[in-house]
């Protein structure tokens, strides 16, 4: 049944209800097996999921034991459909077109599936294969030779050699680029056909460096150079260019005659979030720190961010704090400049508990779908997701869901319809009132200004609601009153004073 959404106040500056834990499910492998840092998650046209990874399972007596690939498929709901173990023993990407064609790449291989998990081609060569980008007749591939010469179709590769390779989608091989003394990591391909490369520049600096290529692979400009490793490279609609970048108060960050310092501590792991213009012009920063990581970074539609990782032991952004929270996932969401609008997490179901997460892509909805792992129990808001056990990891796959956009200048969608809060601003205590036309599944969510669950209640069928709640325990500030019935959803800002 369509829900419709409809605001009692204006869209608000810090995304308070924007966003929910909507679904989170954990898959064993056929295996007792643990899931390495190498998920990779895409989707076709109907949101259909595709998540490859490496799984490894250790050995007794010394042997080292078993690795392999799995390619797996999960519906818009994040139900299995099929699993593959596919021909890699490394880290993989993998992206998917409309058709739900799915391209993997790790080490040694190119490969495409059906939708059906059917492999259709394969191509080998001694290359690092990294990431890869959809292009209009194919994909774009980075790669790195390391110690050995290769050959790729009619190219020879020499040793410790980075190259950009495009396949038509027969696997075809278009043209091929090497780039020498530069490794090439994270791809991103523009609407107008540019390809950007966040790659390291092996030049006794081991600069972090972002090159240009045209459609044929031609190199023509280098525009931003870091002497802090990045590893992540996003470009907005604009062209705008975002990379994450490692950071600490021994290594900070220059940038022309700009220095960022995250003052976390020499030995920190700390992140930094960098915006540039579309001609490599430094823009904003925010710090993610004191000891985190970050393995996914996406842009929407809107040119809004998000960036996601794990939770080694405290979480900072900004003023948003959680501290001594680790073992659990974190995803943050910026505005085009770089104001935060939400930061949502999951927790810790006991001590042995670790969550993960790999990647993250945005469905037709604009809602976060997330790829990672789970050892034992990780609590996402009021969903409570158990593993096999507290030593071995499953997968974890989630859903993060985003309000639709609703003009303000549309008429009330049922102005029949009735919710009001008495007295606000109010010192904890405030009454709810609501009414609908018939009877309807009625709840209530109330939020902090970060989005995170404070109250959650259901009550059944009714046409009417009448209650009372007291948040006189919570500190000052701004909450929000969200009720969801069958057919809609209200929301009220909530000032405590």
């Amino acid at each position: 049944m369509w829900k419709k959404y409809f605001f009692i106040i204006s869209l608000l500056p810090f995304g308070g209800f924007a966003q929910s834990w909507e679904w989170a499910k954990s898959y064993e492998t056929p295996n007792t097996i643990l899931v390495d840092h190498s998920q990779s998650i895409s989707k076709d046209e109907n949101d259909n999921l595709y998540i490859s990874g490496f799984s490894w399972r250790p050995g007794g007596g010394g042997y080292s034991g078993m690795a392999y690939n799995w390619l797996k498929k999960f519906d818009a709901q994040g139900n299995f459909v099929w699993s593959d173990t596919i021909p890699f023993y490394t880290h993989t990407k993998n992206i998917t077109d409309e058709k739900g064609n799915t391209y993997v790449v790790g080490n040694g291989k190119i490969v495409k599936y059906n939708s059906n998990g059917i492999q259709l081609w394969a191509v080998s060569a001694a290359i690092d294969f990294n990431d890869l980008a959809l292009s209009d007749r194919g994909l774009v591939v980075t790669g790195y030779t390391w110690s050995y010469p290769a050959t790729m179709g009619a190219y020879s590769i020499t040793a410790e050699t980075g190259i950009i390779v495009e396949c038509d989608e027969n696997g075809n091989i278009l043209w091929l680029n090497q780039q020498y003394k530069y490794g090439p990591g994270a791809i991103r391909i523009a609407k107008n056909g540019v390809i950007y490369v966040q790659g390291l520049a092996f030049d006794g600096h081991d600069s972090s460096v972002v090159r240009l290529f045209d459609l044929h692979g031609n190199y023509f400009q280098g525009l931003i150079e870091l002497k802090n490793i990045a590893s992540f490279i996003n470009i907005d609609s604009k062209g705008s260019i975002y990379l994450i970048a490692g950071i600490n108060d021994r290594y900070p960050i220059i940038i022309n005659s700009d220095t960022i310092k995250c003052f976390c501590g020499s030995s920190a792991s700390s992140r930094a979030l960098l915006k540039f213009d579309n001609n490599g012009n430094y823009q904003w920063h925010k710090i993610i720190k004191e000891n985190v990581d970050v393995s996914s970074l996406i842009i929407d539609s809107e040119d809004n961010v998000y960036v996601g990782g794990n939770i080694i032991r405290t979480l900072q952004i900004d003023s948003f704090l959680l501290d001594n929270k680790g073992g659990g996932i974190y995803i943050a969401k910026f505005k085009p400049d770089g104001a935060v609008a939400w930061i949502q997490y999951s927790e810790q179901g006991n001590p042995t508990s670790q969550g993960q997460i790999n990647q993250m892509v945005l469905n037709s909805d604009n809602d976060l779908l997330i790829a990672g792992a789970i050892i034992d129990k990780q609590i996402f808001g009021d969903i409570t997701v158990t593993g096999t056990d507290n030593m071995y990891a499953d997968v974890l796959i989630a859903k993060i869901s985003q309000p639709r956009s609703v003009s303000q200048n549309e008429p009330p969608i049922n102005p029949t319809n009735g919710l009001t809060v008495y007295p606000n601003p109010t010192g904890g205590a405030f009454s709810v009132n609501y009414q609908t036309d018939e009877a309807t599944s009625i709840s209530v969510i109330i939020r902090n200004e970060l989005g995170q669950t404070i109250l959650k209640k259901e009550y059944g069928s009714r046409s009417s609601l009448s209650e009372t709640f007291d948040l006189s325990n919570l500190a000052k500030g701004i909450y929000f009153l969200q009720v969801n019935t069958d057919e809609a959803v209200e929301v009220k800002k909530i000032v405590i004073e």
